[in-house]
């Protein structure tokens, strides 16, 4: 059976939309007393107090990282409706988008100019210090050319007040990556652009992840860390998971940050700041929040939406050469299949389709128990890369592995006590599914390791590390 021709039709049933406080509100941006905010793929408008909200957008496509311009007027956001994601400016009074952008490469919109002349976003565009690696781009908002801001990569930042300083981050590290220490961690730095000269920023005890830098008026820079008093910690260790993401501030100048909210539940992401300087809206566990700078109080922002859906709560889609992977169950009467995130049992001859997952999460690479009972695969739900196991019928699932890295290969033993796992972290794991005992079997000082497999006997198992074909005794 092959991945090519895999034809399912899939029933997804949208959640019901009740009169009341919503959640799953993203990308608030502020100004004067009103927010702005993604929601059900539009932008929504209301006011700061969450009432009178109002659809801004209407459109099939998903729209989102709405940005007011600094006098209010203008919201710039990023829409795919014309296939990808490109960056739009609408009048925050409503109105006909307008498209700015038009490059093949998606373009997030990150902000705007202090004199609302140009908005900044990022792109994938193949300019920066590698091909693949986003940087940041200006387009003016009367519309024009896009130039490149003079960073060797880069992926939000903002101006100081006067323009004459621009704070961003400049390692592209996944923002969803919760509790991450390491080299690949998204670093601050703030440009003098009439000198060129770059300053890095934080505390060099901490090597985690500094995101959405945002200048103040007070001299500060804003942003999103999720540092613990007594860093360094061990990547991986009980101590780092108990980091959870905050907003601090530090000087300009240098120094050593402070951390401006509390949250303790990790989930703050996509803040913003005003163009007075004077309030920070954000996301945190899935609302929106409003922080007031000059007295350091957070408060969250209920909003109301009573809206009726602009589709049908319930979707017939065909999928089409979109599976994103796939594994024949032991009795070949079925396939467990990856598409759009989610992951499903089909029929490989006549039968029901069953949805095995339902989360706004990517669920991915399942792969069928020899005994028929478990569905294993890779999710992101706790905001990093985990290995789950499930029934067909969705009704049982456990998280199995708790390991900072991205996880790869899934091989089941044959009795189906066991799976074979590996990861960027250069090890090869035996995990026990009933006791959830992860067991290191071999670790690579020098690469990952791939092609692990079990014997036949299930007394041995092989696997590659770098040029060497290696087995060991299990």
């Amino acid at each position: 059976m092959s991945r090519k021709t895999l034809l399912a039709a899939v029933i997804l049933l949208a959640p019901v939309l009740a009169p009341a406080q919503v959640k799953m509100l993203r990308h608030p941006t502020y100004s004067k007393g009103k927010i702005a905010f993604s929601y059900l793929g539009d932008i929504w408008i209301a006011n700061e107090n969450g009432s009178d909200a109002q659809r801004l957008t209407d459109n099939q496509a998903r729209d989102q990282f709405p940005r007011f311009s600094p006098d209010g007027q203008w919201i710039a956001f990023s829409s795919n409706r014309e296939g990808n994601y490109d960056v739009y400016v609408v009048p925050a009074a409503g109105g006909d988008p307008r498209q700015l952008t038009f490059n093949t490469a998606n373009d997030d919109t990150v902000g705007w100019s202090p004199d609302g002349k140009r908005i900044i976003f990022s792109s994938v565009r193949g300019n920066g210090a590698f091909p693949t690696v986003a940087t940041l781009w200006e387009i003016p908002a009367e519309g024009g050319i896009e130039r490149p801001v003079n960073t060797d990569w880069g992926a939000y930042a903002s101006y100081s007040p006067d323009g004459a300083k621009l704070a961003f981050t400049r390692h592209p590290s996944v923002w969803s990556r919760k509790h991450y220490r390491g080299s690949y961690a998204a670093d601050l730095w703030v440009e003098d652009l009439a000198t060129q000269r770059f300053t890095k920023l934080g505390d060099d005890a901490y090597t985690g992840n500094l995101l959405w830098p945002m200048y103040g008026r007070d001299g500060y820079i804003y942003f999103v860390s999720n540092e613990l008093p007594n860093e360094p910690v061990k990547p991986g260790s009980p101590e780092v998971m108990k980091s959870v993401n905050n907003i601090w501030k530090i000087s300009d100048k240098g120094g050593k940050p402070v951390r401006v909210t509390n949250h303790t539940d990790g989930n703050l992401f996509f803040p913003s700041i005003s163009a007075d300087g004077k309030t920070i809206v954000y996301e945190d566990n899935f609302g929106l929040w409003k922080l007031d700078i000059a007295t350091g109080k957070s408060s969250e922002i209920r909003v109301d939406i009573k809206s009726d859906f602009k589709e049908n709560k319930t979707d017939l889609v065909t999928v089409t050469n979109e599976a994103e992977g796939y594994s024949i169950s032991p009795s070949s009467r079925r396939a467990a299949v990856a598409v759009h995130g989610e992951i499903f049992s089909i029929p490989t001859g006549t039968g029901e389709i069953q949805q095995v997952t339902e989360t706004p999460w990517k669920e991915q690479s399942p792969h069928w128990s020899p005994n028929g009972k478990w569905i294993a695969f890779i999710s992101d739900r706790t905001g990093r890369e985990e290995i789950y196991i499930s029934d067909e019928l969705g009704k049982t699932v456990k998280k199995l592995t708790d390991a900072d890295c991205d996880k790869n290969a899934i091989v089941w033993a044959a009795d189906s006590k066991s799976f074979l796992w590996t990861g960027t972290d250069h090890k090869l794991h035996r995990m026990d599914v009933d006791s959830g005992n992860d067991e290191v079997v071999v670790s690579s000082d020098a690469g990952n390791i791939g092609d692990p497999q079990f014997s036949p006997d299930g007394k041995w198992l092989s696997y590659s590390k770098l040029d060497d074909l290696s087995r060991s005794h299990v």
